[in-house]
């Protein structure tokens, strides 16, 4: 969207309207929810970077935003591993409360994958700013990164599937 908007119509009408879009986003999540909280802070960085971008005239302001929400991501699936629960295992116990030993392991891993995974995301997107074209940076960012993301969610419940089925064969 911001690619083919700045292309099309320039930065001043991308900026407002993404202005719009966060302001709605900020004003129609419910309140006192954590999530909601998280939300409405990711938008007014959102809003804060993009305000930069137009004021300063420099994209690279606003193209900084994907590499605040990997950070973000990092930090919290990181440092939910020094915690009694990691945030792994608080999205399986609400599925399945009591978890075996093995599967809390299990979502440790997990966990520890989806942090080098945001890790890694971060630096391509360091790279896409400071070493590549905005074209790349927005086909990446706006594209590519997702595909990614889709793809070790995809494997990574292929991968659960097989290990739950294999240590249900293993306790007959």
């Amino acid at each position: 969207m911001i690619y083919f908007g700045v292309q099309r119509v320039g930065f001043g009408v991308i900026f407002s309207g993404l202005t719009v879009l966060v302001l709605l986003k900020i004003f129609l999540t419910k309140p006192n929810k954590s999530k909601g909280r998280l939300q409405k802070l990711g938008a007014l960085i959102l809003i804060l970077l993009a305000a930069v971008s137009f004021v300063s005239g420099d994209k690279k302001f606003l193209q900084l935003y994907p590499l605040v929400v990997n950070t973000s991501f990092f930090v919290l699936f990181t440092s939910s591993l020094f915690k009694s629960q990691n945030i792994v295992e608080t999205f399986a116990r609400i599925k399945e409360p009591l978890l075996p030993k093995r599967a809390v392991l299990y979502t440790r891993r997990v966990t520890m994958v989806w942090s080098a995974f945001f890790l890694i995301n971060a630096m391509i997107v360091i790279y896409t700013i400071y070493f590549s074209t905005f074209e790349f940076w927005a086909f990446y960012n706006g594209f590519l990164s997702y595909i990614f993301i889709g793809s070790l969610f995809s494997l990574e419940f292929i991968v659960r599937t097989y290990v739950k089925k294999k240590w249900a064969s293993q306790n007959v």
